[in-house]
């Protein structure tokens, strides 16, 4: 993100598009080599669309798409935010989306250590923690400091929405998970493309310094959501869960 931001301003907005087709394109290749040919279960598309419409699923997957498209309200202009509220200049927006970038990583792997302890104490953590950094974002903003604090805090949360609440997908979704797993990701997707959307509609609005709010709302009812597909039990039960779950 944040080469892909200097490269923008240097060459305009079409360059890093250019070079990320070009990467993917060599990712597929390299992909194709190294991965070791395996066998998979086999399971009827008629399973795994059943599994994808139980409610504890809809449930996640909606808990994922709800709760990122907070982050992306937010994230996928923060780079006007910085230099048009913030004013920071375009070097410096990359070096903070760059430490934004190592954050996401950090946070990611810690979501994932948390989750095994409790997975409920986590997805809640996280949005909570979400929750009040982007209600807090248009206030940090006009002022440096604190809005460095703020992107810092929100990178090392906004990776963390993606592995727990993809947890209880696996766990009811007994014989038959690909599909679930995989809609979870499309939610996520989906998360950024709505967030995108109703970002741009504040952005073009002139609330620019205000999408804060909004992420703040949609990462509220991604909390709420988890009231309902989440039970207030250690981590550790939940295998034992899942293990007779395609019984029940």
């Amino acid at each position: 993100m944040p080469l892909g931001s200097l490269l923008g301003h240097a060459a305009g907005w079409r360059a890093p598009f250019a070079v990320l087709t070009a990467l993917t394109l060599a990712a597929v290749a390299l992909l194709a080599v190294v991965l070791p040919r395996q066998r998979t279960a086999a399971t009827s598309l008629r399973d795994e669309l059943l599994v994808v419409t139980r409610k504890p699923v809809l449930l996640a997957i909606a808990t994922t798409a709800v709760g990122f498209s907070g982050v992306a309200v937010v994230f996928t202009y923060i780079a006007p935010l910085l230099t048009r509220v913030a004013g920071f200049s375009p070097v410096a927006v990359s070096a903070l989306l760059l430490a934004y970038g190592v954050g996401s990583f950090v946070g990611n792997l810690a979501a994932g250590k948390l989750t095994d302890k409790s997975m409920s104490a986590t997805v809640r953590g996280v949005f909570g923690g979400l929750t009040g950094v982007l209600a807090a974002m248009p206030f940090a903003a006009v002022w440096q400091p604190t809005v460095v604090l703020a992107v810092l805090v929100l990178g090392l949360l906004a990776t963390s929405t993606i592995a727990p609440p993809a947890g209880p997908d696996p766990a009811h979704a007994g014989s038959a998970p690909t599909l679930a797993v995989s809609v979870n990701v499309g939610a996520f997707n989906l998360g950024a493309a709505v967030g995108s959307a109703l970002g741009g509609l504040l952005v073009a609005a002139g609330a620019l310094r205000w999408t804060g709010l909004a992420g703040a709302v949609l990462s509220l009812a991604g909390l709420a959501l988890t009231h309902l597909i989440l039970p207030r039990t250690p981590a550790v039960s939940r295998t034992d869960n899942a293990a007779v779950s395609p019984a029940a």
